[in-house]
């Protein structure tokens, strides 16, 4: 069975400046995959998140309420 967080786990988890893998729905609808992400801001107001991506070196950012699943575990609201 898989198991889940909630949501605010997985933003302590991504405050923690550790390395995760991330499942996520983009404004397009599609589902992006970004291994070794690591966030590095975060804006309460807007929940949007700036996270850099450890091989390309690039920086993306996310709505956190778009985060379907980090590190195999599926996120719920």
């Amino acid at each position: 069975m898989a198991k889940g967080i909630h949501i605010s786990t997985m933003r302590a988890m991504l405050n923690s400046g550790d390395p995760c893998d991330l499942v996520l729905l983009t404004k397009d609808g599609h589902v992006q995959r970004w291994k070794d992400a690591i966030s590095i801001s975060y804006n309460a107001q807007t929940g949007t998140r700036k996270c850099r991506l450890q091989k390309s070196r690039e920086i993306r950012q996310c709505r956190d309420v778009l985060i379907l699943q980090i590190n195999s575990l599926y996120v719920y609201l």
